[in-house]
């Protein structure tokens, strides 16, 4: 386990050019997710916030949830859904696998649009992985792992503080060095273009008009140096 999270760190700093404070907080994020820890990336779009923590569990091998948030979204059908069948023919109050809960990392994208009763319904969730069933008063234990955010602003309100608070680790996503832009761009192109031919030959296209319609301990340990930056 260690030297995959070794290993995730240096793919992801050679990827991700500039952004090695966001990648060693998520690693911690993960590697202490079970004892709550949690992170949060602020930055303007454009700062390959959701590409990183995406990335970041296609290497660590973990399932990937992603939420985008709105003003007006609520926690039944975005932070959990239930599943009807199992509702219906078993009477059994069952988390269906595609929630954001069912995930083992967790990213919600622009927690700053997030309303009170969707703010609300987090806290459980990243203190202690639960979500909480109003509608049958039922408690559900997830499998998540860690939960990331982003935002691109903090509001100024009581409700969002007290999320805010429950995110140990935050970390500024500022947008690339000029000098690094070439060598980003580069990177991009590499990881777009497939490596398994040797030449890419492009024909012109001929398209018909009629019919055009135009995706722990060790652990903890070798990361605390990390930690104490």
């Amino acid at each position: 386990m260690k030297d995959l999270f070794l290993k995730t760190k240096q793919i992801l700093s050679s990827e991700f050019i500039g952004r090695d404070d966001v990648i060693e907080a998520l690693l911690i994020s993960v590697a202490l997710g079970k004892l709550g820890v949690n992170s949060l990336i602020i930055g303007t779009p454009g700062t390959a916030k959701s590409s990183i923590v995406r990335r970041l569990a296609e290497l660590l091998g973990l399932t990937y949830g992603e939420l985008v948030v709105s003003n007006n979204i609520l926690p039944s059908g975005s932070l959990y859904s239930i599943n009807q069948i199992k509702l219906v023919k078993e009477g059994i109050v069952e988390v269906h696998p595609s929630s954001l809960c069912a995930s083992e990392i967790a990213f919600i994208d622009e927690l700053g649009r997030a309303n009170d009763i969707f703010l609300q319904s987090l806290i459980p969730y990243l203190l202690n992985r639960e979500v909480i069933i109003e509608q049958f008063s039922y408690k559900i234990k997830t499998p998540t792992v860690t939960v990331i955010s982003a935002t691109n602003f903090l509001p100024n309100d009581d409700k969002f503080e007290a999320v805010y608070d429950r995110f140990q680790l935050k970390t500024v996503a500022l947008p690339p060095n000029p000098d690094d832009v070439d060598k980003i761009a580069e990177i991009t192109l590499d990881r777009l273009m497939p490596t398994d031919v040797d030449e890419v030959k492009v024909e012109p296209l001929t398209v018909k008009k009629s019919n055009t319609k135009l995706d722990f301990v060790g652990l903890i340990e070798s990361l605390r140096p990390i930690a104490k930056k």
